[in-house]
């Protein structure tokens, strides 16, 4: 009766049977003095002289892979439309038209601060900013429900950048998670 009980109380708490964690293998990416444990089935890229941790698909579709991407000096120096990043933007590399990150049939259009404050990456303390950014169609009108969010964490006194655009599962942990060197 109490085994009945508790099951119960796990299907009426978690909506389906109570289940153990499922155990995963970690691979380390380090970075700038930065090591983060992440699943061992995403790949890591070096693009210069940063990293893009690939953690899904690549959709045809889709600008780039799913993922996320880590940057140092030369990402911050350039990260605001070819000047230096500001937390009161969000991350642009370019000073052009560019295509949404998740459907390259539309392009980029306007941005809309939904969160700005704090978060912890390892010990450090990172600016923690998150964009919505709609996407337009190429004749640049707004392209209802299209648009994608953009998670920034900047350590400025390690100069260290996260950008993620694909709402990457678990990232916000991993990175709490990190160990500086």
């Amino acid at each position: 009766m109490i085994t009945s009980l508790a099951l119960s109380a796990a299907v009426l708490l978690a909506g389906s049977p109570a289940q153990a964690p499922i155990q995963t293998s970690a691979k380390t990416v380090s970075y700038r003095g930065m090591t983060l444990q992440v699943p061992a089935i995403w790949k890591v890229k070096k693009e210069g002289t940063a990293l893009h941790v690939l953690t899904g698909t690549c959709s045809k579709a889709a600008v780039e892979c799913e993922g996320f991407r880590i940057g140092g000096p030369n990402a911050i120096k350039y990260g605001d439309e070819g000047g230096k990043y500001s937390v009161k933007r969000p991350y642009q590399v370019s000073s052009g038209v560019t295509e949404c990150v998740t459907d390259k049939k539309y392009d980029t259009g306007t941005a809309k601060n939904l969160y700005s404050g704090y978060r912890k990456i390892g010990t450090k303390k990172a600016h923690y900013t998150t964009w919505e950014i709609s996407c337009n169609a190429k004749s640049g009108k707004p392209a209802p429900g299209h648009s994608y969010d953009q998670a920034v964490w900047y350590v400025p006194a390690s100069k260290v950048i996260v950008v993620d655009e694909f709402g990457t599962e678990g990232l916000e942990d991993i990175l709490a998670k990190a160990r500086w060197s």
